[in-house]
C-alpha cells in the first residue's frame, strides 16, 4: 500500500499515455512480445487476446465444508484442511491449528479466481495465521493455502469465482494488488505474485476496491481487463465489462 499510486495520479499518468501517439494497436503489439520475450513465453496472438475469456461463478449459495471434505466445480477444487499455522498472538510467535481453504487448479488452463469463506462458527476471525499463495491466479497444478480461522471447525463457502487466462494473462493478473478486486485484507497480506514478479505499482487499488464493494464494477470486470493489459502501463478504463464478445482494440481506452 506504501508504494500505491494515488487514484488521481494514477488516471493523469493514464490520460498522458492516451494523448501519446505511441498509444496505437501496433505500439501495444510490440510491448506485448516484449513482455513475452522477458518471461520466456511464446509471444502472444493479438486477436486471440482479443477474444472472450471463459467466466464462471462456481459458488452462488452457501456450502459447507468439514475437515477432510472438498468442493469441485469449474477448473478449481476447494479442500478444507487443518494444519499448524504460525501468527502472532500478545506479541508472541504461537503456533497453532488452523483450519485452511485449500484451493488448487485441476484443469488445464491458467485461471483468475476469487475466493469468499469463513469459519461457520467464528466469522471472518481477524487474528489468524497468514500463509503465502498467490491470491489472484493458479497455473495448472498449482494450489493457494488460504488460512480462514484458528480452530478446526467447518468453514463454509460463500462465493467462487474463475476466469480463464492465456499464459500471459496469468502474469499480468498475477502482479495486479488483490486489494483492486475486492479481496480481504488477509489475502491482501498473504499474496505472492510468483518468482521474478512485483506488484504493480501504477494500480488505483483502493478507487477500484470501492467500485467493487458499491457495484460499481465487478471482480471479473476488473480481472478480464488487466488479462489483457500490463498493470505498469494501463489502468482500468470506468465502466469496463467482461468482454463477450471479441474486443474492437487494444489496448482498451474507452
Amino acid at each position: 500500500l506504501s508504494r500505491e499510486v494515488p487514484a488521481a495520479r494514477a488516471q493523469a499518468q493514464a490520460l498522458q499515455r492516451r494523448l501519446n501517439p505511441t498509444g496505437t494497436e501496433a505500439y501495444f503489439a510490440a510491448q506485448l512480445a516484449d513482455d513475452a520475450r522477458k518471461l520466456a513465453l511464446d509471444a502472444p496472438d493479438l486477436e486471440g487476446l482479443r477474444q472472450p475469456l471463459d467466466y464462471r461463478r462456481l459458488v452462488k449459495t452457501r456450502r459447507v465444508l468439514a475437515a477432510g471434505q472438498r468442493f469441485a466445480a469449474g477448473q478449481l477444487q476447494v479442500r478444507a484442511v487443518v494444519q499448524r499455522v504460525r501468527y502472532v498472538r500478545e506479541g508472541a510467535s504461537v503456533r497453532a491449528r488452523h483450519v485452511i481453504a485449500r484451493v488448487r487448479n485441476v484443469g488445464r488452463q491458467p485461471v483468475a479466481y476469487f475466493l469468499r469463506a469463513r469459519s461457520t462458527t467464528r466469522g471472518d476471525c481477524p487474528v489468524r495465521g497468514v500463509r503465502r499463495h498467490n491470491a489472484m491466479a493458479l497455473r495448472p497444478g498449482e494450489s493457494a493455502d488460504v488460512v480462514i480461522c484458528a480452530g478446526q471447525d467447518p468453514i463454509e463457502l460463500l462465493d467462487l469465482r474463475e476466469l480463464a487466462l492465456t499464459d500471459i494473462g496469468y502474469v499480468y493478473v498475477s502482479r495486479v494488488p488483490p486489494l483492486a478486486v475486492g479481496h480481504e485484507l488477509t489475502s491482501v497480506r498473504a499474496h505472492e505474485p510468483g518468482a521474478g514478479l512485483t506488484l504493480c505499482t501504477q494500480v488505483p487499488a483502493e478507487a477500484l476496491r470501492a467500485d467493487v464493494r458499491a457495484g460499481r464494477a465487478q471482480w471479473q470486470d476488473v480481472v478480464d481487463f488487466y488479462a489483457r493489459h500490463n498493470c505498469e502501463r494501463e489502468q482500468y478504463v470506468d465502466g469496463y465489462r467482461l468482454a463477450t464478445e471479441p474486443l474492437r482494440s487494444l489496448p482498451v481506452r474507452e
